[in-house]
């Protein structure tokens, strides 16, 4: 591959700064329970792709029983 593509890609894929105040919430339960899969991916993936972080909300909702804290997880 020549130089110039190899650096224009390398240029398309560097992953571009955003400035923000808190880090986003997704909650996992329509995942979960199969009611709306495609919304939390698209969230998920917005999250990780701007942020490269966030919270996951009810990652236990119906699974988890055994003394598992319910807090957001940070990932």
């Amino acid at each position: 591959m020549r130089k110039d593509l190899v650096a224009k890609l390398d240029d398309m894929l560097r992953a571009k700064r955003e400035s923000f105040d808190m880090l986003p919430v997704v909650d996992i339960a329509l995942l979960l329970d199969g009611s709306n899969k495609q919304r939390v991916a698209k969230e998920i993936r917005w999250a990780l792709s701007n942020t490269g972080s966030m919270y996951v909300k009810n990652r236990c909702t119906r699974f988890c029983g055994f003394g598992v804290r319910s807090e957001p997880s940070v990932f």
